[in-house]
């Protein structure tokens, strides 16, 4: 049979389930740029509020330990008080049934039988209340406990609902590139690879200046180079592909990084965090 403890304990986890539900529904309809909105919102409101969230964690462990502690004691007291109810009945059944025989043979005790009757009700009596005590439902919040609690499971749900939206973004990003991906294998199959770098245009990360050279890119003299050559087997994959100024393209060819580098003494370092940046390979 379930203690009341953990007929608590399940009410307080269907309730919690109840509300994250309840939060998930309404959350879940919101971009992360409003979930970002409502998390810095939720934030500067526990920070406002007079309570802080380590406090109000204290408080409710402190409600809890004595509310615990009060139901032991009523408990043990109740067990005891049980334990006394059964001789008290036993000796009343006794007396109940010998009153005939003691009223005929010893005066002034005739009336044994009603005391040891009324000894037990109170003691049936002090059981009764000792098991209201112990079925006593705890003590209510204080309520700027409960606003702060409510501020920290709301703030809770937005961050877990964020990193969910995120790992989902994540997880569709990488199909697409794996998408992307086998469409280059494809596409160099059938020596296609550079109609294919054209497809695929939109989906580079253009920056300001050459990643070769540095010198400022625009859009009439901006060009797409194969990091590695399609000559010596390179694909138009997007980590492949780059903006580039026409000269460095009409330069480099169909050579390799490392060879255009050399050739022309170019800063490696430099190029290589330029093009780690734009989430190229090299």
């Amino acid at each position: 049979m379930a203690t009341r403890l953990e007929i608590q304990k399940r009410a307080y986890f269907k309730k919690q389930t109840v509300i994250r539900k309840r939060e998930k529904e309404g959350f879940l309809k919101l971009s992360e740029e409003e979930i970002d909105l409502q998390i810095s919102k939720t934030e500067n409101e526990i920070a406002a509020s007079p309570v802080s969230i380590a406090t109000a964690h204290q408080t409710v462990d402190r409600l809890r330990d004595e509310y615990r502690r009060k139901i032991s004691t009523a408990q043990s007291e109740l067990d005891a008080l049980s334990a006394k109810a059964a001789p008290a009945r036993d000796a009343w059944h006794v007396a109940h049934e010998n009153r005939g025989f003691v009223a005929r043979n010893f005066t002034g005790d005739s009336d044994e039988s009603a005391r040891l009757w009324k000894a037990l009700k109170d003691i049936e009596e002090q059981i009764r209340k000792k098991k209201d005590e112990v079925h006593e439902k705890p003590a209510p919040r204080p309520k700027e406990i409960q606003e702060i609690l409510l501020l920290e499971n709301t703030l809770n749900s937005l961050k877990r609902l964020k990193s969910r939206k995120l790992a989902t973004r994540e997880k569709d990003d990488r199909r697409q590139k794996e998408l992307v991906d086998l469409k280059a294998t494809a596409a160099a199959a059938i020596g296609k690879t550079r109609k294919f770098a054209d497809a695929i245009r939109s989906q580079i990360e253009k920056s300001d200046i050459c990643p070769y050279c540095g010198c400022s890119l625009n859009a009439a003299d901006c060009h797409l180079d194969h990091i590695y050559p399609v000559s010596k087997g390179g694909q138009s994959r997007p980590a492949n592909v780059v903006f580039v100024c026409s000269t460095c393209n009409i330069r480099k060819k169909d050579m390799t990084l490392n060879l255009f580098i050399d050739t022309f003494n170019l800063d490696r370092h430099i190029i290589t965090t330029r093009l780690r940046l734009l989430g190229n390979d090299y």
